[in-house]
């Protein structure tokens, strides 16, 4: 296990001054209350921001596909499942529900699309945004792409929606693009925020980085419409007068920008080997729930811990305000991580390990390269409940969230046969997605539902709406089943995947 030490160093004072066209769907009961849930530098390449109509006219650079779909009316409960191909390759990298229901999506992608309103091509790669009503119907479906339509490592890392139903989305970028409605170029591998109203129109953009790479892992979103990005960077940079820096091969950071995009704070930790922040959520007192990995030893606030493998995972928290309060590490002689976090009264993370370690009673010992420990932590860092979720091969998650009433709602790439507590389930091809809802001590899940048939199906993000009805993205080959719902049939290598269902027992 890491060890952790309090120490009167640093107290980590903030900076300030951040398919198929028709869904097949059924009607499910609802469960839980009625509720809702500076433009960057440019080099003079040619990204201008032009739409389509519906007809699937396009443009070099974004192509843009709307309908005459609203949600008036629609129930929230409304249950479906929809694929949209047929890419080259294609990975979800962010969802999420507006207050009315309707659900955003994004990601990367190489090759043509059809999200369900019209082609959209971007030339080389590139990334796409598009939203639903809550029964299933493109309402909006765009797609950006860099100038010269070469290659590049732009991608989507994660999406939140405000409380006027706009959309934000951050993420990794690589030559030039227009997001957002402004021209933004990197430098070597920089990250963006970028803005859309609720009609999709563009609102802001920004670009943040400097020498070297500096990549974006997460979004969270904060009072007043503010956004919180989380990630890593190999060098120092600046987010407007903000100066993130540290002497660490590689630093971790956390910033806040204002619903103009304005940046507000933000902080970076690391004088020492390498840490990364891979996930980001707010709690419900409005504190910061953070998950990562580091190496060697990590000053957070007043605590410092040290590492006893390769790579440590932690999970910590942060104040209102973006001030460290406590870190907890748990580390084998190998590689572990947490790439999922998410927090309401209670703090829930899904950790990666690939060698042995210990969280409180919980014993992890992989059979082979990743299983998952699945734990709760009050907000003050007091351990509630470890579980484990174990294979023969790896275990991956790629979405977590908390239901109303407190229950875990976790998806994950499989492969083999997974063991959760008393339940196994046994992937079909080289790997499934997987849903699994937990009670909050519980090992075996009241919920576990396979996707995948003899090619191979990838998890993605998830999303709850704060009536409890929940999405999932992923990527598939072949054909995919939901429970209750007609067959899905993949029309490319690597389609995206969307299902709205409740989770139930």
């Amino acid at each position: 296990m890491s060890t952790t030490e309090s120490t009167a160093g640093d107290t980590g004072d903030l900076a300030t001054s951040t398919s198929t066209d028709t869904p097949t769907s059924t009607s499910t009961a609802s469960t839980g209350s009625s509720t809702a849930g500076t433009t960057g530098e440019t080099t003079g390449e040619t990204t201008g921001e032009t739409s389509a109509e519906t007809s699937g006219e396009t443009s070099t650079e974004t192509t843009e596909v709307m309908t005459s779909s609203t949600s008036t009316g629609e129930p929230l409960d409304e249950t479906w499942i929809r694929g949209f191909g047929a890419p080259e390759s294609q990975h979800p990298g962010g969802l999420g529900f507006a207050a009315g229901g309707e659900l955003w999506v994004a990601g990367d992608v190489y090759g043509s699309i059809d999200l369900g309103a019209g082609l959209l091509a971007p030339a080389g790669s590139g990334i796409y945004l598009a939203k639903y009503a809550p029964g299933g119907e493109t309402i909006h479906a765009r797609s950006f792409a860099p100038a010269g339509g070469e290659p590049t490592l732009t991608q989507v890392a994660g999406l939140v929606v405000d409380g006027a139903g706009a959309v934000i989305v951050t993420g990794w970028l690589e030559g030039s693009y227009t997001l957002g409605g402004s021209e933004l170029s990197a430098n070597e591998v920089d990250f963006y925020v970028a803005k859309w109203d609720a009609a999709g129109e563009p609102v802001w953009g920004q670009k943040f980085g400097g020498v070297d790479w500096q990549v974006s892992a997460a979004l969270a979103l904060g009072p007043d419409d503010s956004v919180w990005v989380a990630g890593a960077a190999l060098a120092p940079f600046d987010m407007g007068n903000i100066a993130l820096q540290g002497a660490a091969s590689t630093g971790m950071f956390v910033a806040r920008l204002a619903a103009d995009g304005t940046p507000l704070q933000g902080q970076w930790w690391g004088e020492t080997g390498n840490q990364e922040i891979r996930s980001i959520a707010v709690c419900a007192d409005d504190s910061l729930a953070i998950g990562g990995f580091f190496d060697d030893s990590l000053q957070f606030g007043a605590q410092k811990v040290h590492s006893v493998g390769d790579k440590d995972m932690f999970v910590a928290r942060l104040d209102p305000e973006g001030a460290p309060t406590w870190i907890r590490a748990h580390g084998s002689t190998s590689v572990d991580y947490v790439p999922q976090v998410a927090c309401d009264a209670t703090l829930v993370f899904a950790g990666v390990g690939t060698g042995k370690l210990q969280v409180g009673e919980l014993a992890l010992d992989p059979a082979a390269n990743a299983d998952v420990v699945l734990a709760r932590l009050d907000l003050d860092g007091n351990l509630l409940a470890a579980i484990a979720i174990t294979g023969p091969e790896d275990q991956l998650p790629t979405g977590l969230a908390l239901l109303p009433g407190g229950d875990s709602a976790m998806a994950f790439t499989s492969a083999g046969t997974v063991t959760l507590g008393k339940s196994q389930y046994a992937a079909q091809g080289a790997s499934d997605l997987v849903f699994a809802r937990h009670t909050p001590s519980g090992a075996t899940p009241v919920q576990l539902v396979g996707v995948g048939d003899g090619a191979v199906q990838r998890g993605g993000p998830l999303a709850v709406h704060a009536t409890g009805v929940a999405a999932l993205a992923g990527s598939f080959a072949g054909t995919i089943t939901w429970p209750a719902l007609a067959p899905v049939v993949a029309e490319g290598a690597e389609d995206l995947m969307l299902v709205r269902f409740t989770p139930g027992p």
